[in-house]
């Protein structure tokens, strides 16, 4: 489940940062084009292809969490942690190997 909730923060990263104000018009430039690129029709290359028509699209969209993740503004990180926790639960503090304090 951890792996979800990894992949589901960076996108409501993306999705806080495009509806908040203090972003800038090239952090919203950046998700929207994002989103545009996934949505237009006629990609770079063809989503039938096996696996290789994902992969342009996966690289899309992780150069723009990229992108946006070093220019969240303040209250994004929190904002996601709350919805997180709705759709979650809170986060389990973990044993060994965590990454957490010991």
């Amino acid at each position: 489940m951890k792996p979800v909730r990894s992949v589901v923060e960076r996108l409501l990263w993306l999705y806080h940062a495009a509806r908040d104000p203090a972003s800038s018009i090239w952090t919203k430039l950046a998700i929207f084009g994002a989103l545009a690129y996934l949505l237009f029709p006629l990609d770079a290359v063809a989503d039938p292809t096996p696996l290789v028509g994902l992969l342009d699209d996966v690289g899309v969209v992780a150069a723009a969490i990229a992108y946006v993740s070093r220019r969240l503004p303040p209250g994004v990180r929190e904002r996601t942690a709350r919805t997180l926790s709705r759709w979650f639960g809170a986060p389990r503090s973990g044993g060994a190997g965590s990454g957490g304090p010991s």
